[in-house]
């Protein structure tokens, strides 16, 4: 599907804008509307996914996702470039808009959005897709490994190219050796849980602060941080 709104790929970093094309080639990096007011400014952070649905399902159009650039100026400005899995909405009348708030982007007109024609998250099996990171230099390596990189994770990272990582940014692995999917572990996905015990033995149960994670050996195994989204 071709759009209208105002394409940004060439204003990213080449390091940046290469590995994305990777991941999503044949799209562009556009700039969207936001909604900031009345009801479809109010959607919920951090479930854009289901504000969208809610939308279609009122007045038409469709869900698209893709990857939202994350707007943290401190982490772009030593070239650690986020991307999260996200839906926007296309209006009925062909429009892309953010109907979700997000406190990276504050007062900000625009969202930065990459449509993925490919990855769509899926309601019925319960999943959607972990965070993606490019570092756009030797430096941006070496400060990840410093402040993020979980110490029990060491891998090699290398500028330019994708990675996948979980919400906390503990772990990244390359693009291509992982589908990239992360099941949610609520009540009504029985199979998911299920899953997550028969492979890493991670068992859900309730404290006075809610839902939590127990693991066989204290801590969660890295790649189940990326299949699951269990903490």
């Amino acid at each position: 599907m071709a759009y209208t709104e105002n394409i940004y790929t060439h204003k990213l970093p080449i390091n940046v804008s290469t590995a994305m094309q990777s991941v999503v080639p044949d799209t562009d990096c556009l700039l969207i509307a936001r909604r900031k007011r009345g009801k479809t400014g109010s959607g919920t952070p951090y479930h854009c996914h289901r504000n969208v649905k809610g939308w279609v399902d009122k007045k038409g159009g469709d869900r698209v996702d893709g990857w939202l650039l994350s707007r943290r100026r401190k982490e772009i400005d030593i070239g650690l470039y986020f991307w999260i899995f996200h839906s926007v909405w296309y209006t009925p009348e062909r429009k892309l808009v953010d109907v979700t708030q997000d406190e990276t982007y504050k007062d900000a007109n625009f969202s930065t959005f990459w449509p993925d024609n490919e990855r769509k998250v899926n309601f019925v099996e319960g999943y959607s897709y972990n965070n993606l990171v490019i570092f756009n230099s030797e430096d941006t390596v070496n400060h990840y490994k410093q402040h993020y990189a979980s110490t029990v994770h060491n891998e090699q990272y290398d500028v330019g190219e994708a990675y996948w990582t979980e919400g906390m940014h503990r772990i990244a692995v390359k693009f291509d050796t992982f589908n990239g999917k992360s099941r949610w572990i609520h009540d009504s996905l029985s199979k998911n849980r299920e899953l997550l015990k028969e492979k890493y033995g991670g068992v859900i149960v309730k404290d006075e602060h809610g839902e939590l994670t127990e693991w066989p050996k204290g801590e969660p195994p890295p790649k189940a941080l990326l299949e699951f989204a269990a903490g």
